[in-house]
């Protein structure tokens, strides 16, 4: 890399010149930061999907800052709990000197702890960089601070990328265009040699690239929905007439609420008049590409459809097929998987005094039951809507409901209580782990797969080299 310095034109260019073979292809990319006027590019750019408010982004966002003084100078603010990190290029300049430094900051929301590394700076007129970074933590903000050195009276420009903590793979940005670039976010994954993603369970299920089982709109697009017809324009959508979907009204924007399209006054499936897109609804198959919505299985096979009045909340709203696993046949190297299915056995959650006054919390993986006939490792336990995969079973040792030993089969004698206990994993198959209370049905249920939404859940990460 060098620069050249045009004496006429004013202009300095850096060049990249390949000196190794002439067969060699150099891809040489560059992002340009000019530091122009301290007034001027001071502000803060989203990276955005369409429709998307400023600041309910989870990826990152670029910002400008401008400060002056002889004292502490902040270059950056950001929320601990929303930002991991963020690396700038500053310019300092005191008179007629300058540097341009290169420094990032990092903060681990969970302890606290924040990081800065400062990069190479280069100056002018032979001084050093003109002061020192840190880093300073308040409540839930951390800071990028620039400390002056003495008797220096600066002002700083900076331009910070800010990476967010959580990572929003819903929604891909729309790239920034300014002159004639493009700027583009891309987020990935990486799975570490000693990580856990490689076990995984879970798998969206697709044709061609499209959802089969759930199929997701943004209702305030009308060029997929026209209002006054009740007509969706969707490619291949998969909906026979008749059959019944879950409507569900969401939204991936952080902070944007979620409601039901306002239609037509009609009765829903159970009767009810209403004027909002109910949550269960069934699809008047037009084309292989097009259908209507009825509330009720009568109206569709009668060709009654909604037309809509207004888009409610949300920007991806959902149309999920209920009868997946029956439309489902799964194998993995030729060997068709079982679906979780229900068996006849069950039981009651009993005798958990010590966890809520009777139940188990979301974080509890082992308590007791009214029995453990019939149950073995591998088996599901579904509690309410949760579904567990079972690890051990067997009696342990209790006082007044809390397990106080290992599952062991071993009576207790004294003080202690011998109760059937089970130990598992909570949130199986897709489900979420929530509270019970004592008195819950435990019904049995076997099977190696369950679909959630468009996914595949499998109990155990299938493994194989295909």
């Amino acid at each position: 890399l060098t620069t050249v310095y045009d004496s006429n034109s004013g202009i300095v260019s850096l060049r990249a010149s390949n000196n190794e073979t002439l067969t060699d292809v150099y891809d040489v990319r560059s992002t340009i930061v000019g530091f122009g006027t301290t007034t001027s590019g001071i502000g803060t750019h989203h990276f955005l999907v369409s429709g998307q408010p400023d600041g309910a982004e989870r990826s990152a966002r670029l910002e400008s800052t401008f400060g002056q003084g002889t004292g502490t100078i902040r270059l950056g603010t950001f929320d601990i709990n929303n930002v991991s990190a963020s690396t700038s290029i500053v310019r300092v300049s005191a008179g007629t000197t300058s540097a341009i430094h290169q420094v990032a900051i990092m903060a681990n929301s969970k302890v606290g702890d924040i990081v800065v590394v400062p990069g190479t700076f280069s100056a002018t007129n032979n001084v050093t960089g003109l002061g020192t970074f840190g880093g300073e933590r308040v409540g839930n903000e951390f800071y990028l601070n620039f400390y002056p050195d003495a008797p220096y009276n600066v002002e700083l420009q900076s331009f910070n990328e800010v990476f967010y903590r959580e990572m929003d793979f819903d929604n891909q940005a729309n790239p920034l265009s300014y002159g004639p670039t493009n700027k583009l976010l891309f987020l990935t994954a990486y799975d570490g040699l000693n990580g856990l993603r490689a076990n995984r369970t879970n798998f969206p299920i697709k044709h061609d690239g499209k959802p089969i089982y759930m199929k997701e709109f943004d209702p305030s697009n009308t060029t997929l929905l026209n209002y006054a017809s009740g007509l969706f324009t969707m490619q291949d959508h998969f909906f026979n007439t008749g059959e019944e979907l879950l409507y569900n009204p969401k939204s991936t924007f952080v902070g944007v609420g979620q409601t039901a399209m306002g239609i037509g006054a009609t009765a829903n499936y159970a009767g009810v008049v209403t004027d909002r897109l109910p949550e269960k609804v069934y699809p008047i198959a037009i084309t292989p590409d097009t259908f209507k919505l009825a509330t009720t299985p009568q109206f569709a096979r009668a060709g009654i459809f909604v037309t809509f009045t207004d888009a409610g909340l949300g920007n991806a709203h959902e149309l999920e097929f209920t009868k997946k696993l029956s439309k489902s046949v799964i194998a993995i190297d030729g060997i068709v998987q079982q679906p979780v299915t229900f068996t006849p056995i069950n039981h009651k959650l009993d005798h958990n005094g010590h966890y809520l006054t009777g139940g188990i919390s979301a974080g509890i993986s082992t308590f007791n039951i009214s029995g453990i006939s019939s149950i073995q490792p591998r088996d599901l336990l579904l509690v309410d809507d949760e579904f567990m995969s079972i690890v051990e079973v067997g009696f342990s040792t209790n006082v007044a409901g809390e397990v106080l030993g290992p599952i062991s089969g071993v009576i207790a004698s004294g003080a202690g209580v011998t109760f059937p206990t089970v130990s598992v994993k909570r949130g199986a198959v897709g489900t979420a782990a929530t509270t019970h209370f004592d008195g819950a049905n435990v019904q049995i249920y076997r099977g190696s797969f369950n679909i959630v939404k468009n996914e595949l859940h499998f109990t155990d990460p299938p493994k194989g080299n295909n």
